[in-house]
């Protein structure tokens, strides 16, 4: 059992065979961490190759990966039944996302939401994806050839039936976005 803990702790596993949904355990606490590729988010416009493209990327977890090429609607959505989370658990979800060498758009804040799907009592806080100088960096590196930015936090209490949903969205500003390739969303515990 010790080793499958280890194992679990250090691989990223297929949930259920799908190879766009994978999860690990979390060392410190055993609970369970998810990421969910970039096929299995709902992309604005991610099925048209004029604004998206489906790519192979050799750093990325997933077989393939979504490369933004240019639209001025950005809005990235990303749903998990919360009975799949460890219960008792704060949860943060991560944008997982890299810049291409040209990149528009991105220092304009965003709207950034984690919440059970329907509760919209809570308002949508803000992120800079790409902070201008001198403002306060949110986004950091991975060391996995990856960026990544908190989109929210979540408490799942019990595990209940339920859906979280993480969404990132910039739909008031209509400046054209380019430049950026997204790999995933990944919800891992939130120490306290």
């Amino acid at each position: 059992m010790k080793s499958l803990y280890l194992h679990l702790c250090d691989h990223w596993v297929p949930v259920r065979g799908n190879q766009n949904t994978i999860f690990s355990l979390d060392k410190k606490s055993g609970k369970k961490c998810f990421m969910i590729g970039a096929r299995e988010l709902a992309i604005e416009w991610g099925d048209d190759q004029r604004y998206w493209r489906w790519i192979a990327e050799p750093n990325s977890r997933f077989d393939q990966v979504a490369q933004l090429l240019v639209v001025w609607w950005f809005h990235i959505t990303m749903r998990i039944d919360t009975n799949m989370l460890s219960p008792k658990t704060r949860y943060a979800g991560y944008l997982v996302f890299r810049f291409n060498d040209y990149r528009e758009g991105f220092h304009q804040p965003m709207e950034s939401r984690v919440s059970l799907e329907g509760d919209w009592r809570e308002e949508w806080p803000n992120v800079i994806l790409d902070p201008r100088e001198g403002e306060p960096q949110s986004t950091r590196e991975r060391g996995d050839g990856w960026l990544e930015i908190e989109m929210g936090e979540f408490y799942n209490d019990n595990g209940e039936d339920g859906t979280l949903l993480c969404s990132l969205r910039e739909v008031d500003d209509y400046n054209p976005k380019s430049g950026f390739t997204i790999e995933g969303i990944e919800l891992r515990p939130k120490e306290t």
